[in-house]
């Protein structure tokens, strides 16, 4: 029985393949990273699709408390904490409602986008039109005390399924997946 279930399991891998996600990073606004060594720093609640917010806020918290350590706090735990909705690329007087608000020295911004999502995990057969899948993540963070950006990122990703490609079972990194891809490519930038 398991000798059948083994044969079972190499055919169907050597029938499928994985097909490689392409990620491309925006040129960095500061190519040495960020400066931690001052500051009280938030993280804003990511703003991605709920399904891998957990997920998302889990990677970047690790990440910002292994760095700050007590200078670190999350916006998602901390309930004495509401911020409005901070978009990409705030003005200066958002910046200013956003110091009063949240009484830090600096604000982490990420937003996960999904662009396209045509060909979900796994295909099979013809395609008859190109279908892609593709996200990406953008990471700022503020300075409430100069009221600029000092850091902005964004690392997209896409995977193509052609018309051209054989008809094999194919795997496929899903939008979301590339999301969480994304951001932990900037975070091993910084």
């Amino acid at each position: 029985m398991k000798f059948s279930h083994s044969i079972l399991l190499l055919s169907f891998i050597s029938l499928t393949s994985c097909v490689t996600t392409s990620y491309q990073t925006s040129f960095d606004s500061d190519r040495f990273g960020i400066d931690y060594r001052k500051g009280k720093w938030l993280l804003n609640t990511i703003q991605c699709p709920l399904t891998i917010q957990e997920r998302m806020t889990k990677i970047a918290t690790k990440h910002f408390s292994d760095q700050l350590g007590e200078n670190f706090k999350d916006a998602n735990t901390d309930k004495s904490i509401a911020l409005s909705y901070i978009p990409l690329n705030p003005d200066s007087l958002s910046l200013k409602d956003l110091k009063r608000q949240s009484r830090s020295d600096y604000i982490i911004n990420i937003v996960g986008e999904v662009e396209s999502n045509e060909i979900g995990s796994s295909d099979f057969g013809t395609a008859f039109r190109t279908k892609s899948n593709s996200a990406k993540t953008t990471m700022q963070v503020y300075d409430l005390n100069t009221l600029q950006i000092i850091f902005t990122k964004t690392v997209s990703g896409s995977v193509t399924r052609n018309t051209d490609d054989s008809k094999d079972f194919k795997f496929f990194q899903e939008a979301n997946g590339i999301i969480v891809k994304c951001l932990k490519k900037i975070i091993n930038k910084l």
